[in-house]
């Protein structure tokens, strides 16, 4: 009997157990639910402090010169002096002063990397220059689309289209005819372009007349200084279909000039005939 009794204290000391780590439970889930609702707004303030202060990106607020007043000069300028900031100029507003001297830079209201504004100092000054390196800092793994069979020595356009936009963020877009390809050294697969590296040089600057006076001489403009060598991944463009309505076209204008051709012949022999 003693024993019966001990079973059943047992298990009603269990059952109480059971019930109050129940009720814990159902408050732990209570809990839960509230620590979760503050984690969500924990998560939305993280959310809003993992926006980057424009003030605080950008340190160096003297920007120096650039080339053009344009925003995208801006920008580039800023990442330059500021190699941390890195800025999205897709996320930006720029609102420029009358003088083109300052600028205000402010997150759009749905930028989701900056928030606030900074001012920033620059000048224009067509005649300035820059050293390749501090335009050029994406170097590696380029995407270089070109035709087939392309020759690489006819494609400088092309490349230092594809080295602009890739460094977008640091530079405008560079002069083909302010930079020399000294060097091009291609990588084939099966018969095709796979990569190439290439070296680009800025020209030197040449007087376009040197009977004028020293103080008269006018230089040509060379925005580059140094040299400066990047790898692309080269992509071969398809080759176009020929459109067949073009292909019309031209035969029929082709025809008509023979046509007309044949008439002028004709009509000269005929009226050459008679004099004989």
């Amino acid at each position: 009997m003693k024993k019966f009794l001990s079973i059943l204290t047992a298990s009603a000391i269990l059952l109480t157990t059971g019930s109050f780590a129940l009720i814990n439970n159902n408050n732990s889930k209570n809990n839960i639910i509230l620590k979760q609702t503050t984690n969500i707004t924990s998560n939305t303030e993280a959310n809003i402090e993992t926006k980057k202060d424009l003030s605080e990106l950008v340190k160096e607020k003297n920007i120096g010169d650039i080339l053009k007043d344009l925003d995208q000069e801006i920008i580039a300028a800023i990442n330059r002096k500021n190699k941390d900031a890195r800025l999205n100029i897709s996320e930006l507003k720029i609102e420029k002063n009358k003088d083109s001297k300052k600028a205000k830079i402010s997150a759009k209201d749905d930028s989701k990397k900056y928030q606030g504004s900074v001012d920033v100092e620059f000048k224009v000054n067509s005649n300035a220059q820059f050293e390749l390196s501090d335009l050029i800092t994406n170097k590696e793994y380029i995407d270089l689309k070109l035709p087939k069979n392309v020759d690489i020595k006819k494609a400088k356009k092309d490349i230092l289209r594809a080295l602009s936009i890739a460094n977008i963020k640091t530079t405008s877009a560079l002069d083909a005819k302010q930079l020399e390809m000294i060097r091009a050294d291609i990588t084939f697969e099966k018969e095709n372009y796979k990569s190439v590296s290439v070296t680009f040089k800025a020209i030197k600057p040449q007087v376009s007349n040197k009977k004028e006076s020293k103080q008269d001489e006018k230089k040509t403009v060379i925005n580059y200084k140094g040299e400066i060598t990047a790898k692309f991944n080269i992509e071969i463009k398809p080759d176009q279909k020929p459109d067949n309505k073009g292909v019309i076209i031209a035969l029929s204008i082709a025809s008509a000039s023979v046509l007309a051709g044949t008439a002028i012949l004709v009509t000269k022999k005929y009226k050459k005939t008679p004099t004989n």
